[in-house]
């Protein structure tokens, strides 16, 4: 996300997955911001279904709104669901 820009990650219904982040630094050498992003995982909790919605607003730009299903499997395993 640019500077000034907000980035929000909602789950429904709450509480069958755990969100967890990790920023990607950058190398040593390179000049300018001190991070190239994260990447973003999804824990299990309980079994079930759960739709995933992205928000990213821009200062300068149109916000942006996406969401994605996710199966948490009676093992907790997390799969992208392809419906």
């Amino acid at each position: 996300i640019i500077s000034g820009g907000s980035y929000e990650i909602k789950t429904e219904p709450e509480g069958c997955v755990e969100i967890y982040s990790y920023v990607i630094p950058a190398p040593e050498d390179e000049d300018g911001m001190k991070d190239n992003g994260a990447d973003i995982y999804f824990a299990g909790l309980e079994p079930g279904e759960v739709t995933v919605t992205i928000k990213e607003d821009y200062p300068t730009g149109e916000s942006e709104e996406y969401s994605f299903s996710l199966v948490v499997e009676e093992d907790l395993s997390v799969l992208k669901s392809e419906t």
